[in-house]
């Protein structure tokens, strides 16, 4: 599992970091931390410095799939302000948001490019049990993050995703398909 979260680096030397994506269909979220995953389906509509404000088109976009899975804060949080320090605790056991996570790009031409962009489902406003149809998200591309941005809930959820994998053939070839183009852009790299 290490290995792979490692080598998730390489995957997408993509210039730009974030793209603006729009869920393509109503998805409820789990409410328990019991391990799943539920397939998502997101389409472009631009880079976030080119946002537009009106509905946006499902015609010509090319289509990023992964998987949305809750995720527990197991870590602390320390931050410092104005020489004061305030430590926020880990909170095990209950669910403190959806990690959603893209491993593949496929465009309208059949161009599949691998990629490994992250991105979270907010729950912070009236407790959300869906993911409604063109609700936008900020798919950050994982190589191209410095490492101290990197969400801290990834090696969580690639462990659930691993988990979930031994009965889950959509979820076995999600990963299959990641560790393969990690290892692919690896050997590139070298």
């Amino acid at each position: 599992m290490f290995e792979l979260i490692a080598n998730l680096i390489f995957i997408g030397a993509s210039a730009l970091v974030d793209v603006k994506l729009y869920n393509t269909q109503d998805v409820a979220l789990p409410q328990t931390l019991t391990p799943v995953a539920v397939p998502v389906m997101f389409r472009e509509e631009g880079y976030t410095f080119f946002t537009r404000n009106e509905t946006p088109s499902e015609d010509g976009k090319c289509k990023y799939t992964g998987y949305l899975t809750p995720y527990e804060k197991t870590w602390e949080d320390v931050i410092e302000r104005d020489g004061a320090r305030t430590v926020i605790p880990a909170e095990p056991g209950k669910i403190a948001g959806y990690a959603i996570v893209l491993n593949k790009k496929s465009c309208p031409d059949g161009k599949v490019e691998p990629m490994f962009r992250v991105a979270e489902c907010s729950t912070a406003l009236f407790g959300r049990s869906w993911m409604y149809k063109q609700y936008a998200v900020v798919g950050r591309q994982y190589s191209e993050t410095h490492p101290d941005f990197h969400p801290k809930w990834v090696p969580q959820v690639m462990e659930t995703l691993t988990t979930l994998s031994a009965n889950d053939a959509g979820v076995k070839e999600f990963l299959d398909f990641t560790a393969a183009a990690a290892k692919k852009a690896n050997t590139a790299a070298n």
